[in-house]
């Protein structure tokens, strides 16, 4: 029997609670409502990040951030001693390919390790962008720049000239890139992510069909700056005057965050109102996105015998009191629920519909992928059943308590904090400096904060917007759920641990050597 293909689908920043909802009439996931029928949906998918990075690294792991960054001695990247999810399944027989319109899944971060095939579809993506002919121009002052400074003679001869230099450049790029910005995506509502599915079909028009595919997809239709399909904005009553109205936070998100996050300040209802129908008429489009992919892969004959996983890497807050007057994910200082709470559904022709109640993690469909591929478990070193969603769906044994993070750079969260210090607000300052942990179980979640007294509780049964902080150290359930992240954090930061984590990958490569070797004649 052939192996099933596996399609993996990560709509960037999507949050659960606009997974089947309304916006003014309008149902904003038909296509996804429709695919339903032969679907497992989550109702409760956690992810164990409220970040790009170190989320993905959790999926293609299986480890918690900290265990990854005590590894790779980086929050945002994921060391080559780590087995990697499309690695092991090339290694199964798979043919990996990767389509990303997200510049963070890259060689850079060693997301796209294992990958045979990568489709890069950025373009629209401009103020990430390295390959951008502006970047480019940063990129290269700033190479100047560490040439410059391992050369001290050179300094102290041009540096008030180069400084002054540089710093000038640096606005002149940044006013051509806002400029360009305003020319090319928002003013032109530009959304090139249909053509680009369409593009990535025709470049798979001699794929083999003979092995099984691995292929995932990172799409960022619901990232800010909330630009969706063209075609559909007037559903919404979109125009350029909604973007012209909050232009500055979209072009300057770093801006707005510093605004609202750490100085704690607010949006004004009109703002709020506008990222609202903005971010509806974005996942509308991510469900059409999903409807012209199955439509091409239906196509090319990859929806026959395949699973297909849709989730996202984290949610957004939208900056109401719902989302306790935050905006984007991005905020140094959440894992409230709309950060945390994703969709999940896996797909497959031959399913029924079956709704899942209970909380399951992100980071546990790297063992659901490895287990969906059919192969006897004793052939996949990485897989550890217990861990796959769908054994645990069959065995009732989801995770009674999920653990999370919100790891941060201290140099870099220095650096932030010291160049705003006077702005900001004092209570917040401590914790964006601290990392930030929890733990959930279906009912109740308690949040730590590294180094500050600070723990939070909320009853999400009948609080689910945790609005009431219920901390009592004289309540039982709190200090289990305190003393469980402890012991958590302990048992990661051990080094047999981690090294058990690297010499599993280690005695594969060996095993994989010693297998090419050419025996002839022994």
């Amino acid at each position: 029997m052939k192996r099933p293909n596996i399609i993996f689908i990560v709509l960037d920043t999507f949050r659960a609670d606009r997974l089947l909802a309304n916006y003014n009439d309008v149902c904003l996931t038909p296509f996804i409502k429709s695919i339903l029928k032969n679907s497992i949906f989550f109702e409760k998918c956690i992810s164990n990040s409220p970040w790009t990075l170190p989320s993905h690294i959790s999926m293609f792991t299986g480890l918690s951030p900290t265990q990854s960054a005590q590894i790779s001695k980086q929050i945002d990247v994921v060391s080559n001693r780590i087995p990697i999810l499309a690695e092991i399944l090339k290694d199964l027989g798979y043919f990996t390919i990767c389509f990303s319109e997200n510049a963070f899944i890259s060689k850079a971060s060693g997301l796209v390790r294992g990958f045979e095939r990568i489709f890069k579809a950025w373009d629209w993506n401009i103020w990430i962008r390295q390959d951008y002919k502006f970047s480019k121009i940063l990129f290269q002052i700033n190479k100047i720049d560490k040439n410059l400074k391992r050369n001290n003679k050179i300094v102290k001869i041009l540096d008030f000239f180069w400084i002054h230099f540089k710093g000038r450049v640096s606005i002149m790029v940044k006013h051509l890139i806002e400029k360009q910005f305003l020319r090319e995506i928002l003013f032109k509502l530009k959304n090139d992510t249909i053509k680009d599915i369409r593009e990535f079909k025709n470049s798979l028009t001699n794929l083999s069909l003979q092995n099984p595919n691995y292929l995932f997809f990172n799409f960022i239709t619901p990232h800010d700056p909330y630009v969706g399909l063209r075609e559909i904005l007037h559903k919404f009553r979109i125009n350029i005057n909604d973007f012209k109205k909050i232009r500055e936070m979209l072009i300057f998100p770093l801006k707005t965050r510093l605004n609202l996050n750490l100085k704690s300040n607010s949006l004004t209802k009109e703002q709020q109102k506008t990222i609202k129908k903005l971010y509806a008429s974005c996942v509308y489009s991510s469900d059409i996105v999903l409807k012209e992919l199955f439509s091409n892969l239906k196509e090319i004959e990859l929806l026959e015998n395949s699973y297909i996983i849709i989730t996202s890497d984290h949610g957004e807050h939208l900056g109401d009191e719902i989302d306790h007057n935050l905006w984007e994910h991005s905020t140094y200082r959440s894992v409230y629920e709309s950060l945390l709470r994703v969709p999940l559904i896996i797909y497959n022709k031959n399913f029924e519909q079956k709704i899942i109640k209970e909380q399951v993690q992100l980071k546990d469909l790297f063992h659901t992928i490895l287990h969906l591929t059919g192969q006897d478990y004793s052939k996949i070193p990485y897989l550890e059943i217990e861990k796959s969603i769908m054994f645990q769906i069959k065995n009732k044994s989801t995770p009674k308590y999920i653990f999370g993070e919100y790891l941060k750079p201290k140099k870099a969260v220095k650096i932030l904090i010291n160049e705003h210090r006077r702005a900001l607000n004092p209570e917040v300052i401590p914790i964006i400096y601290n990392h930030i942990y929890f733990l959930r179980s279906n009912k109740k979640k308690l949040i730590l904060y590294d180094t500050l007294n600070r723990d939070e509780f909320f009853d999400l049964e009948h609080d689910p917007d945790e609005k009431i902080n219920i901390f009592n150290e004289d309540n039982e359930e709190c200090m289990v759920m305190k003393s469980k992240i402890k012991e958590i954090l302990q048992s990661m930061e051990d080094p047999e641990n981690l090294k058990y984590i690297i010499t599993k990958k280690e005695k594969q490569a060996v095993k994989k050597i010693i297998s090419k070797i050419n025996l002839d004649g022994l």
